[in-house]
């Protein structure tokens, strides 16, 4: 389930809240001094833009998580014995006479390192139906549960579930998550003067200004990927003192930084220069 994350990174997220308000303000026009742009005047800017793909969560985590999850499973709620849960390559979700997909889910997926041994997790779903997959690490058996409107299957003692094989998340999602280097708007905690730092995402490492983070040994990964609300955010605590969030919008455009750095300078950030939507 998502890390419950310490007090300080929510005054970041206020912080960046109130820089891209800042900026939002500074490029309107005065009230009173123009008039507002008609609906079709809108319609037609719109039309001009380029229409660009959306960031597709499930196309690099398929290879990992589409198998069939047999184990000892149950039906919920009497619990009788019932078959596997199957994933398929597609993104579709099987079990008996349910039939779902996952294509416009919403996802968190993470990867912690226990005692020197990987685990992960993924949680899937709407309102309706939520996937959930468990892999305890260590070569333990895993379980995977499907809930669709009050019923579902439990399977336990699955073997081989969520298998990283050494990968990262980041090394997972690096075709859509690289940030080539940039200037960044910065809030410094504690402080209220915007500062333009340099920020770069790519090649296993996180950047931002005199802090250089190797991805490669975070011992926590977060992604959650929300089409319902059209963001996306990469987690990761770094080591025992530092932790980062980025977030980008649907089509993986950079939208905040946020670094916590304890008994450091820690700061909240926004794209420069972000397009007006």
């Amino acid at each position: 389930m998502p890390i419950t994350k310490p007090a300080l990174p929510l005054l970041l997220l206020a912080a960046a809240l109130a820089l891209s308000g800042c900026r939002k303000t500074a490029d309107e026009a005065p009230t009173g001094t123009a008039a507002e742009p008609t609906e079709s005047a809108a319609d037609a800017v719109a039309a001009d833009e380029p229409k660009l793909p959306k960031v597709d969560w499930w196309a690099p985590i398929a290879p990992i998580v589409a198998r069939s999850y047999e184990g000892a499973c149950n039906a919920m709620p009497d619990m009788k014995a019932t078959g596997p849960i199957v994933v398929g390559v597609d993104g579709s979700v099987k079990h008996d006479s349910y039939s779902g997909t996952l294509g416009q889910s919403d996802i968190t997926i993470m990867r912690i390192m226990r005692n020197g041994a990987p685990t992960a997790s993924l949680i899937a779903g709407n309102k309706d139906d939520v996937l959930t997959i468990m892999d305890a690490g260590s070569d333990q058996p895993g379980n995977a549960q499907l809930s669709t409107g009050g019923k579902g299957v439990s399977c336990s003692d699955v073997k081989n579930v969520l298998p990283f094989a050494g990968k990262t998340l980041y090394s997972i999602y690096a075709k859509a998550i690289t940030v080539p280097a940039r200037k960044v708007a910065c809030l410094k905690l504690g402080e209220m003067t915007t500062t333009a730092l340099n920020f770069e995402l790519r090649n296993d490492q996180l950047k931002l200004a005199d802090q250089v983070f190797d991805l490669r040994k975070a011992p926590t990964e977060q992604m959650i990927f929300k089409p319902s609300v059209g963001t996306i955010a990469a987690y990761a605590v770094l080591d025992d003192k530092r932790r980062a969030t980025v977030m980008y919008d649907e089509f993986g455009r950079l939208s905040d930084v946020q670094m916590t750095v304890d008994g450091g300078d820690s700061y909240a950030c926004g794209e420069l220069n972000r397009p007006r939507t």
